[in-house]
């Protein structure tokens, strides 16, 4: 399937940049801002990073705005994860390979321009929302389902109008009216969905195909479902 991007990227090239800040949102999400090397990227994009002479590298998408002058990652810590284990070692001024940016996962905001939107999430993959957020600054029919599976990933209920945090493991914790306890599919399927909207799926696969399958089975064209997984 085909996605519709705002504007072209430049050819990828490596480069080399700087971190210039890291910020921890949770016990468990790196806010990671380096140096923007002189591209231009369409919100919804990724770019890769890997560390001097390793093999090893990983996509992330853009968290910044487009007009931003630096760019900004969100990025799960994973608890003996040898990649993000280094990162999280790494200091301000420490230097990064870079490559991007890569990919179509952008709004068609000329197409789509007066239909419903929904952007669905899990986790860190509600960095390309916000960077839609940042970008598009007056979305004018748009609903924000961010699944985490505490309370303390609900980080950014703050900067979208219309947002419906689904925590998956409840734990004992104190109720909240503006808080679903369940999984994003059964939130979903609690609400009357607009079969009109266009979609964007956002996280892990598990969730993307239970929504997506979902979505199809009350009568969603599935051409109007984006995806981008998050491994």
């Amino acid at each position: 399937m085909a996605l519709i991007q705002t504007k072209p990227s430049l050819e990828a090239k490596n480069k080399t940049v700087k971190i210039l800040d890291k910020k921890f949102l949770s016990d468990t999400v790196l806010l990671l801002t380096i140096e923007n090397p002189g591209i231009t990227f369409a919100s919804g994009q990724h770019i890769i990073i890997s560390f001097k002479d390793q093999i090893y590298d990983r996509e992330y998408s853009i968290f910044s705005g487009e007009d931003e002058d630096t760019i900004q990652l969100l990025i799960k810590i994973v608890k003996d994860g040898y990649f993000t284990s280094v990162l999280n070692k790494c200091n301000i001024g420490d230097l990064l390979n870079f490559r991007g940016p890569h990919g179509n996962f952008c709004l068609d905001i000329i197409n789509n321009e007066k239909k419903k939107h929904y952007l669905i999430a899990t986790g860190t993959g509600i960095a390309p929302f916000v960077s839609f957020k940042k970008t598009y600054k007056n979305l004018i029919d748009f609903e924000v389902l961010h699944g985490v599976r505490k309370n303390d990933g609900a980080t950014f209920q703050n900067l979208f109008e219309n947002y419906k945090v689904c925590v998956s493991q409840n734990d004992g914790q104190k109720e909240n009216v503006n808080i679903f306890y369940g999984r994003v599919t059964n939130y979903l399927k609690s609400i009357k969905v607009d079969k009109n909207g266009v979609f964007y799926l956002c996280g892990n696969f598990d969730m993307i195909y239970e929504v997506e399958n979902y979505l199809v089975n009350v009568g969603v064209n599935p051409n109007s479902i984006f995806k981008e997984v998050y491994f």
